[in-house]
């Protein structure tokens, strides 16, 4: 088995460096064992016909192909090193996986609860649709993290400090204001602006139309910086500041904001998502029902609003001292 390597790896090579790497790579193999894989388990398995069921389904739900490729990628990655068929999985699989390939690759507990996401959300798929009896990923936890929201001091901060042209503060208050996705902020078109109910219809996530608002404040801005573009014939809503001014990259958003924070001096990243969060933590703060904040955010499920509920001690305290001071 070693030398059948060495020679495919030889053929590669021009004749003259062959005789140094064959002693080389011998020198080099010779301290290991080489076994050829065994493809036995894996051409029993059943995992990767039921793996393009679910993302065949998936599809059909509306997810976007990046969001499916994603899946793709994840899920054949377990199929590999999990070549079982799928009732065979349990919860003790999935952990040796998640423990061996966080080892390997190094990942950070928010990519590793990303995988387990995704594994888990699929066995739980083919529960659902009675392809197995119990899901394995039902025992599996995930870390449970707090969503970060900036204070409205900061967001002030943001504003007057951050903000260096027009643009900027257009873009910052567009964010805030709708609390939408950075897809659906890219995406706006000027002339599907209702400027008399200040609301924007977009296509949002599972590719389904929905309708964002902004406040008058955010309207001002928008306006500023639309007269400012001055003649330009772009239909989208933000474009790019150098010739020939199309539509601004997702990429060219994220940085905008990032560098507002970095000109107002703040130590944390901010990023669009943060202000998504921040826009609903401070609405629920100041009086917006969770049902109304789903809406917003375009939230499918009134779990993922939840969150948003959890108000810090502060908010607990000061709750207490001005309805129980009696």
């Amino acid at each position: 088995m070693q030398e059948e390597i060495i020679i495919k790896i030889l053929l590669e090579l021009p004749l003259e460096y062959q005789s140094a790497m064959r002693n080389k790579l011998r020198e080099i193999l010779n301290d290991y064992e080489i076994q050829p894989k065994t493809k036995a388990l894996a051409v029993n398995s059943n995992m990767d016909k039921f793996i393009m069921l679910y993302l065949a389904t998936r599809r059909l739900d509306g997810l976007s192909e990046k969001t499916l490729r994603e899946y793709s990628y994840k899920l054949n990655n377990f199929c590999s090193w999990v070549p079982l068929n799928i009732e065979d999985v349990t919860t003790m699989d999935i952990r040796k996986f998640l423990a061996q390939y966080r080892q390997e690759r190094g990942l950070k507990n928010s990519s590793l609860d990303a995988l387990q996401t995704v594994i888990k959300t699929f066995f739980n798929w083919l529960e659902t649709e009675d392809y197995i009896q119990k899901s394995p990923g039902r025992k599996l936890k995930s870390e449970k993290r707090t969503r970060k929201s900036l204070s409205s001091e900061q967001l002030e901060i943001l504003r007057s400090d951050g903000c260096k042209d027009l643009r900027d503060r257009a873009v910052l208050e567009m964010f805030f204001s709708t609390g939408g996705r950075v897809s659906e902020i890219q995406q706006i078109d000027i002339d599907r602006i209702n400027w008399n109910e200040n609301s924007i219809s977009v296509i949002g996530k599972g590719n389904k139309e929905r309708t964002m608002y902004f406040s008058d404040r955010a309207k001002v801005h928008i306006m500023r910086y639309i007269s400012e573009r001055g003649n330009s014939k772009e239909k989208a809503l933000f474009i790019s500041s150098i010739q020939p001014h199309r539509r601004i990259a997702i990429k060219s958003l994220q940085k905008i904001i990032n560098n507002i924070g970095i000109n107002a001096g703040f130590e944390i990243s901010v990023f669009p998502h943060l202000l998504r969060h921040t826009m609903a933590t401070l609405g629920y703060k100041a009086g917006l029902e969770l049902p109304i904040i789903q809406e917003l955010l375009g939230h499918e499920s009134p779990q993922t609003t939840q969150i948003y509920a959890e108000l810090d001690k502060e908010s607990v305290k000061e709750a207490h001292r001005r309805h129980m001071d009696i």
